[in-house]
């Protein structure tokens, strides 16, 4: 049984802790005590990146495109997963 890493700051932003549960289950964030799927917003948060930059899906893993994509989640993400809290879209909350 693989044991759960917690760690802070998810892409260098303060607040939101990225959680491994292991190679066989997914990921999650932590934001505000609350639970959500890692990659589930991660996902979303990019669509919305391509959307309003006009970049293409295929450019991932571009080292510039990338650190566009950093710059665009420390200023987006902590109010996306507020939206989300809002709209009790969410795993459930943290307990440790």
């Amino acid at each position: 049984m693989a044991s759960v890493k917690v760690y802070p700051n998810w892409r260098g932003i303060k607040g939101i802790r990225y959680v491994y549960n292991g190679c066989w289950s997914d990921w999650n964030l932590i934001y505000k005590s609350y639970v959500f799927t890692g990659e589930d917003i991660e996902d979303a948060l990019w669509e919305n990146f391509l959307e309003d930059t006009n970049h293409k899906d295929n450019e991932a893993g571009n080292e510039e495109i990338e650190k566009e994509f950093t710059m665009y989640l420390e200023e987006n993400a902590k109010p996306y997963l507020d939206d989300c809290i809002f709209g009790k879209c969410y795993l459930g909350k943290f307990k440790y």
